[in-house]
């Protein structure tokens, strides 16, 4: 799921999809379509923990929820691509992010950030650690999920990918879709109703100007 991009930020609805059930991993993502604008790149970045020559396992490691996103505030996306390079290397980088045997997530920075929070269903926070590089929560019996938040010192937020709750280890499958078919004839038809009326009403000025 796209939670971070340049034109909104959907972290509830991430929260919301998690809660539900879905076992959504995210993407940030600059989403431009002109790389030459400067604002617009490096703001929303995935961060994939491999190696440029291990390319062929990016897609396996995205579905495997081993990547996280940071997204930076407008004041860094303003810097020049140099200047932004220098800020966004000196970011804290994640070591690891771990749960052990009684349920108790473990991350760990490279360096401290102003706080890390952890979060559980419906986005209630249920803990905040302010200046620290490392951090820990139990899973509590009552939450399928809890994902991992960094609050930066200059602004930038890392989020990472949620520690989901299943019976055998492994990640849920994604719910199937219902398709509400009633729903989305009327849908179309509405659309093709529209279109048309809004043809017709163009050529119908159209005829009349060409009368006058």
């Amino acid at each position: 799921m796209e939670v971070v991009n340049t034109f909104a930020h959907s972290v509830t609805h991430w929260d919301t999809a998690l809660t539900s059930g879905r076992p959504a991993f995210l993407l940030a993502s600059d989403d431009t379509h002109n790389v030459f604008i400067n604002t617009d790149i490096g703001r929303n970045i995935t961060m994939i923990p491999l190696e440029p020559s291990r390319f062929e396992l990016v897609y396996d490691t995205l579905k495997q929820g081993s990547a996280y996103g940071i997204t930076v505030p407008h004041r860094i996306a303003a810097l020049n691509r140099e200047e932004k390079l220098k800020v966004l290397e000196s970011h804290p980088q994640l070591l690891s992010l771990q749960v052990d045997d009684n349920g108790l997530i473990n991350i760990k920075l490279n360096k401290k950030v102003d706080k890390i929070t952890f979060t559980a269903d419906n986005g209630k926070e249920k803990a905040s650690f302010e200046n620290v590089e490392s951090a820990s929560y139990k899973i509590n019996n009552d939450e399928s999920y809890v994902r991992t938040t960094a609050y930066f010192d200059n602004g930038s937020i890392a989020y990472f990918n949620p520690v989901i709750r299943t019976s055998d280890g492994l990640k849920p499958n994604m719910p199937e879709i219902s398709l509400n078919y009633p729903l989305t004839i009327i849908k179309y038809m509405f659309s093709v109703i529209v279109f048309a009326c809004i043809v017709y009403g163009l050529w119908y000025i159209s005829m009349r100007r060409k009368r006058k």
